[in-house]
């Protein structure tokens, strides 16, 4: 029996990373099946928020503190009728990353070249002015891998990076001849697309070169097509 209409909440509290209450610049909660999404939170004097009603399933709860910033998730599962309460998430303080990217001579890397720091399903694309430091904007603290999309260079072997909280991570990494493999996917016919879809690509010794977790179809002119994944290899 399906739910005629919404009937379950969500409550909690925002800290910053100095443990003061703040209302986040935006916050919604997103049904991980794609089937809706709901935000405009109701809020208290003492910075609760409320939002819904929503109908019962898994959901992730995404929260904006800075405007060009990573958005601080959480995932949760309503059931119908349920006031579930998060309680008191205290965000981290960003980090960022400044890279020395040297090329198979020691200098530059080739331009054009196109790199990202990736965790998980979030990327950041690196950005630089003299094509030796490459920077990130701001990152939430974690591992993050080194990933080249388009170029002639490439981590050899896959590189971590390391962010901490308040830090400025400053490191050297050498980059290898990379080579762009262009990988060409299909379901059987007659087949629909999967709401989504992960991969991961490994070389013979068993390190990940890539991994993309979520990739969701799109639609033009009446077909669908999985937004275009790629890395050097």
């Amino acid at each position: 029996r399906g739910e005629r209409e919404p009937t379950a909440f969500l409550l909690g509290r925002v800290f910053d990373p100095d443990g003061k209450p703040v209302r986040p610049r935006d916050i919604w909660a997103q049904r991980k099946d794609e089937l809706g999404s709901i935000g405009d939170p109701e809020w208290t004097e003492d910075g609760r928020f409320r939002i819904g009603p929503m109908f019962a399933g898994e959901y992730e709860l995404s929260i904006s503190m800075e405007e060009e910033a990573p958005n601080f998730e959480r995932e949760f599962v309503l059931a119908e009728g349920q006031e579930l309460d998060l309680g008191d998430m205290q965000v981290p303080r960003f980090g960022e990353a400044s890279l020395t990217l040297r090329g198979p001579d020691g200098g530059q890397i080739p331009q054009p070249a196109t790199l990202f720091l990736t965790e998980g399903g979030h990327g950041c694309r690196l950005a630089t002015t003299d094509g030796l430091v490459w920077v990130s904007g701001p990152l939430w603290p974690g591992r993050y891998a080194l990933r080249a999309m388009s170029g002639s260079v490439a981590p050899d072997p896959p590189t971590t990076i390391e962010v901490r909280p308040g830090e400025t991570t400053r490191t050297e990494v050498a980059l290898a001849a990379g080579r762009t493999v262009v990988f060409d996917f299909q379901v059987p016919e007659g087949e629909r697309l999967p709401r989504r879809l992960g991969m991961e690509l490994r070389d013979e010794a068993g390190n990940v070169h890539f991994e993309q977790d979520g990739c969701r179809p799109q639609s033009s002119d009446g077909r669908e097509y999985l937004m275009a994944v790629g890395a050097l290899v």
